[in-house]
């Protein structure tokens, strides 16, 4: 995932490889392009939930940055919450 703060606000890119079966995500998200995402960081217990507007991007010169990306996913981020004790296990590489 790469955030990136632009004119209308922040906007994440998420590549899209073959293998990945998001394809019906993606055809969602053409359908409805609002999402929500979760991120959990497994050491710490935060929880991070974002907003936003999302479309597809099939034909982008960024893309090239992305080796092997078929597509790209961006989001607008229109609202977000961070939980830094919102999941009660946590985990260690040990």
């Amino acid at each position: 995932v790469k955030v990136r703060e632009e004119a209308d606000g922040t906007c994440l890119t998420v590549p899209d490889y073959t293998g990945n079966f998001m394809f019906n995500t993606l055809g969602n998200i053409v359908s409805y392009p609002k999402v929500g995402l979760l991120f959990i960081d497994f050491a710490s217990g935060a929880l991070l939930w974002l907003q936003g507007w999302a479309h597809v991007d099939h034909d982008s010169p960024e893309q090239a940055e992305h080796e092997g990306a078929l597509r790209l996913l961006r989001i607008r981020i229109t609202q977000g919450r961070l939980h830094e004790k919102g999941w009660p296990l946590a985990w260690s590489e040990g």
